[in-house]
């Protein structure tokens, strides 16, 4: 039988056998058979697809041109491997880049300069100096106080504590397609992947090197002007902001003799706050294994094993239950024990008072409820 459904059909166990890793011979005997297409069908289709993933690409960026752009570009491995190694590798992991942009039609174009002349980026890189004197000026006096303290004359611009909420945060780092509250949230809507290429993603140079590819599209479009005097936001995790920024702080102090394309002064990388929120009860979880230890093995038995680095929904689980459960108690402590200073009393207060609610409260009430000087503020008190 031979029509455009079945040759479809036919076409796609091709591109997935070849994807698989199964070799040309076998493709071929299959097509003999009559269950697939040939390898050099399946070569020819592998560099159609190519070439016109490249066409949408340009033409997503040519209709998007008087848009913000917003670019992020991460890792990927594939974590299923081969137990048993092979005479040339002892397994067959591979390292990918994912070179994603996302655009937004309510949002224009930011510009380079300000309307002073003045570029985006400080000519020296990351001042220090101007970082610890206005953290110094608008925050220094207000690490006295608690974030449980904070969070109480912060109430109005809030969410509630209500039922739905509460189970809406707990799933905020579950990224099943399948939770009906996330499904807009982890929508790929306006987004196109530029490229998906193999390529280690560990260094500085490995992150110029992607972002190269970038510019090539916008070189093809004739759109360099874009890059020249327009900047794209750059959401990245932690190893991602720093390797971009520390490109940009070599090209604006070394210029030409670093070697970098001018085009990443259009970059400005920002680390995200779903990574700082991950990020941060994670780190929060590890340094506090003991006590989240003892209180998962009274809440599920003493013969349960936590892990020292659980999944995500886990220690999301048992910070939750454990800030809600000291959040039934703390006017009994804090009247009891009042200015107490024990060292071991002090330290599970900043936990339990401070860091915890902290921790759970940074992308999911103060991020998204739009309260960005208190994100802004408690962005200095999560990385103190």
């Amino acid at each position: 039988i031979n029509n455009k459904y079945i040759n479809g059909i036919k076409a796609d166990i091709g591109l997935y056998l070849e994807t698989s890793g199964a070799s040309a011979s076998s493709i071929d005997t299959l097509a003999n058979i009559g269950l697939s297409v040939s390898r050099r069908t399946v070569n020819r289709q592998k560099t159609y697809i190519s070439e016109d993933h490249q066409y949408t690409v340009n033409d997503y960026c040519l209709q998007n041109i008087e848009n913000m752009f917003i670019l992020n570009i991460d890792d990927y491995h594939n974590i299923h491997r081969r137990n048993q190694p092979t005479l040339l590798k002892t397994h067959d992991i591979n390292h990918f880049v994912t070179i994603l942009l996302n655009s937004n039609s309510n949002i224009p174009k930011i510009p380079y300069y300000s309307l002073n002349r003045i570029p985006i980026h400080n000519p020296k890189g990351v001042d220090f100096k101007l970082i610890i004197d206005y953290i110094d000026v608008s925050f220094m006096s207000k690490l006295g106080k608690s974030y449980y303290q904070q969070n109480e004359m912060w109430k109005q611009y809030l969410s509630d504590d209500s039922y739905e909420n509460k189970l809406e945060f707990l799933t905020v780092h579950n990224y099943d397609g399948r939770v009906q509250n996330q499904q807009e949230l982890r929508s790929m809507k306006n987004s196109k992947l530029v490229d998906f290429i193999l390529h280690p993603l560990h260094n500085t140079k490995d992150y110029i090197e992607s972002s190269n590819i970038l510019f090539k599209v916008f070189e093809k479009i004739e759109q360099e002007d874009y890059l020249n005097n327009f900047v794209i936001p750059t959401i990245c995790d932690w190893p991602g902001q720093v390797n971009l920024r520390r490109a940009i702080t070599l090209r604006l102090n070394k210029k030409e003799n670093s070697g970098i394309s001018p085009q990443i002064l259009s970059i400005i990388p920002m680390i995200g706050p779903l990574h700082i929120s991950l990020n941060s009860r994670e780190t929060l979880f590890q340094q506090y294994h003991f006590f989240f230890e003892m209180i998962y093995h009274d809440l599920f038995g003493a013969n349960k094993i936590l892990a020292q680095k659980p999944k995500p929904r886990l220690i999301n689980l048992i910070l939750n239950l454990t800030f809600y459960g000291w959040k039934n108690i703390r006017n009994l402590i804090i009247n009891r024990f009042g200015n107490i200073k024990d060292v071991e009393y002090l330290m599970m207060i900043d936990l339990l008072d401070n860091s915890l609610p902290l921790t759970l409260d940074i992308y999911t009430k103060l991020f998204r409820c739009g309260f960005f000087e208190g994100y802004l503020e408690m962005m200095c008190f999560i990385g103190h």
